[in-house]
């Protein structure tokens, strides 16, 4: 629970800024791995198999409340499934120019994830990011592996098998918390943000810009069309 002179600061902020719209949402946009025809018939040695080091199936709110205030991201509810990589490496693909691609082995996935597997992607820094739809996420639990292709369109073996499935933790519209329901977990993720803005989570870089965000999407319950 916070301190009251924060919470009640919080407030006065949130109502003076509630007339202002929200920041527009950003999201990392899927790359797809493109094949180097200069390298085809040349490159003939595979890139080593990827290592997947964490997996993290999130569904973040897009509004969370408390004592009559809300508090918005600009992204809505959305579901995100991130990998932690460790890359594959190969003799003539640089890392950032290795393709990945994500298999099923085994489980139940929804159709909002289908499309988004068999198809070589760009990791976005050390990480692979997928988006099933929010309502889906409880839905899926699966195992998977993820195989690295590199610019000639040589495969790795595949990775070492992964599971992945819903923790049962909503995230609150901003912060790392649980929203519970009972609203402790918004203002805990507005005071402790860190950047960490809305469900792209990691999409609108800076502390400041994560503030701005929680504050220009703050509006009073009561005033909510």
């Amino acid at each position: 629970m916070l301190p009251r002179p924060f919470g009640t600061q919080l407030l006065a902020v949130a109502v003076f800024l509630a007339a202002y719209p929200a920041l527009p949402c950003q999201l990392i946009p899927t790359e797809f791995h493109q094949i180097n025809p200069d390298l085809q018939g040349v490159d003939v040695t595979p890139p080593s198999p990827p290592q997947v080091s964490a997996v993290a199936l999130e569904r973040r709110l897009g509004e969370s409340c408390e004592g009559g205030v809300c508090i918005s991201n600009s992204c809505g509810n959305l579901a995100t499934l991130r990998l932690d990589l460790v890359a594959a490496e190969d003799d003539q693909t640089p890392a950032d120019g290795m393709g990945y691609r994500l298999e099923l082995l085994a489980g139940e996935i929804p159709e909002s994830l289908r499309d988004q597997l068999e198809v070589g992607v760009r990791a976005f820094g050390s990480q692979l990011l997928f988006r099933p739809a929010f309502e889906d996420a409880p839905l899926l639990n699966a195992t998977f592996v993820v195989v690295a292709i590199d610019g000639a369109g040589n495969e790795s073996a595949p990775s070492t098998p992964f599971r992945v499935m819903f923790d049962g933790c909503p995230l609150a519209a901003l912060g790392e918390q649980c929203d519970d329901g009972s609203g402790g977990a918004t203002m805990a993720g507005c005071a402790v943000s860190s950047g960490r803005s809305s469900p792209g989570h990691r999409d609108l870089a800076g502390a400041w810009g994560a503030l701005v965000m929680l504050c220009l999407g703050a509006r009073r319950f009561g005033q909510r069309t």
